[in-house]
């Protein structure tokens, strides 16, 4: 008896291909690569970069140190409310 195996060919959402990025630590080249192989499937790099920029806070209210990283309450606050709504 045969079985088929059922492979998605819709587009992710942003949000799957995002998670699906990171959840998998691919480099840029890694994730190109299988982008190409299923590109029906997978958006392109590019459009990953700039979703995972819509998800950190604006540039400003990060201030960056050898040693750590601060981000501003009232910016954290306000990048998290917009993104719940």
């Amino acid at each position: 008896m045969m079985t088929q195996l059922s492979c998605k060919t819709d587009l992710m959402s942003k949000e799957e291909a995002l998670a699906f990025f990171i959840d998998n630590g691919f480099s840029k080249a890694q994730y190109s690569n299988i982008q190409k192989e299923s590109p029906a499937r997978f958006p392109s790099y590019y459009h990953i970069s700039q979703w995972k920029k819509e998800c950190s806070p604006a540039e400003e209210s990060i201030i960056l140190s050898p040693s750590k990283v601060t981000v501003q309450l009232q910016a954290l606050m306000q990048h998290t409310s917009e993104r719940i709504i």
